[in-house]
């Protein structure tokens, strides 16, 4: 059996990734907005800026006899686990995210 407060440390896990996401997003963004081939040094990492390009397969352009035949579609079975909370009035607080430590030379 799976304790409650389990449930609970699920849901503020999520909200800690959704925060982390979002903030790892607006620093790529920055990031991306550099010319190509700018790197950024930091005390511990260098940050490269990259474009590529490569080849996408586009189902839409296949003829519809193709596309909408169910001979060429199969079953797939997919997990998921929701979290729903219970109301909205007390705010989903994240984990605290410590900063990494940066030992000093």
């Amino acid at each position: 059996m799976i304790d409650p407060s389990t449930v609970d440390e699920l849901l503020r896990l999520r909200a800690t990734l959704a925060a982390l996401r979002a903030r790892e997003a607006a620093i790529e963004a920055s990031f991306a907005a550099a010319p190509d081939d700018t790197a950024f040094c930091g005390l511990t990492a260098e940050v490269r800026v990259e474009r590529n390009n490569y080849a996408v397969f586009d189902i839409m352009r296949l003829p519809p006899e193709i596309r909408d035949n169910p001979a060429f579609y199969r079953d797939k079975e997919v997990t998921s686990v929701r979290v729903e909370p219970f109301g909205t009035s007390a705010p989903i607080l994240p984990f605290e995210t410590a900063r990494p430590a940066i030992a000093m030379r």
